[in-house]
């Protein structure tokens, strides 16, 4: 019985130095393999999309910034293009009627999650979606992305991200008060960010647990 208890203990310390050192990741380093993670930018300090930073870029300069795409529609409210990668970006005209606002980015290939999280450090938020099985949320104050989850079930630096959203600063959601909590979508579970760690690791917290 005290060989058992004693094996017991040494599993669930070895198990416990593995979840520690899991969280313990905060930036994931990327190499350069990707010409699509040049999109992905810090303008003046300020998350944006090949140059455009929402409530800051004019509306009018969208076509400029994306020279070189195929622009699929084009209206004073909205604007779509795609890139010969097949990848196409949805952009909308902000509420202050001047800037660019909401930018819709879907990946057909997706993008190693590295690249977001050495652009833009640890995400303030992650939501779970119990009805969506295999889609994860990680979530930023001026943007979020879409992860969809690899069969290992492990949050890591390939985790690949198949959309991104930047959001326009100008539209505020009285129902959703906290940009890094989902608490309008039936069945999301959300947490702050823990690090790179299994998803059992994530969905074991307390509802909401920060």
């Amino acid at each position: 019985m005290f060989r058992l208890l004693r094996s017991v203990a040494l599993l669930t310390a070895v198990l416990a130095g593995i979840c520690a050192a899991a969280v313990s990741v905060g930036r994931a380093q990327p190499h350069a393999d990707d010409a699509r993670a040049d999109w992905l930018k810090v303008c003046d300090g300020l998350p944006c999309f090949v140059g455009l930073t929402p409530g800051r870029s004019a509306w009018a300069d969208v076509g400029a910034a994306l020279d070189g795409w195929t622009q699929e529609i084009g209206t004073d409210k909205q604007a779509a293009f795609s890139a010969e990668s097949s990848e196409e970006v949805l952009l909308f005209r902000s509420l202050d009627q001047v800037t660019v606002g909401r930018v819709q980015v879907m990946l057909r290939q997706p993008l190693d999650g590295r690249w977001l999280l050495a652009r833009y450090g640890a995400p303030c938020g992650v939501s779970f979606y119990y009805y969506q099985a295999g889609l994860l949320t990680l979530r930023y104050p001026a943007l979020l992305a879409n992860v969809q989850m690899n069969p290992s079930g492990h949050l890591n630096t390939v985790m690949p991200v198949v959309s991104v959203q930047f959001h326009d600063p100008a539209f505020k959601m009285p129902m959703q008060p906290d940009v890094c909590v989902d608490n309008i979508t039936d069945g999301a579970r959300n947490h702050r960010w823990r690090g790179f760690a299994p998803l059992w690791y994530y969905a074991a917290l307390p509802f909401g647990a920060g």
